[in-house]
């Protein structure tokens, strides 16, 4: 029996996976932070943003950051609880 509060991997596009939640490749064990947005301060404090919809980021606990497609696959870590919470957040947006 699955425990609600118990880490399961759920294999979705990087698009549909909500923001801060935490991924690892497919075929991979290093986790990273998914972001859809990220402030990058530059030199002289100029402010770098991602305009784009079609790309997000992972970072690294170290701090590195990866810019991937939102169609790309990747692995959730998840708890049931979350994931519900979660379908059920899209399902009344899309009423």
């Amino acid at each position: 029996m699955i425990k609600s509060d118990q880490t399961i991997k759920v294999i979705l596009a990087a698009g549909d996976i909500p923001d801060g939640a935490t991924v690892t490749k497919v075929t991979g064990e290093q986790q990273f932070t998914l972001k859809r947005n990220l402030k990058i301060y530059g030199e002289h404090g100029v402010e770098i943003t991602n305009t784009s919809d079609k790309v997000l980021f992972m970072v690294s606990s170290g701090g590195v950051i990866n810019t991937i497609d939102k169609d790309k696959m990747l692995c959730w870590l998840t708890t049931p609880k979350w994931l519900f919470e979660v379908a059920r957040e899209e399902e009344m947006e899309d009423k």
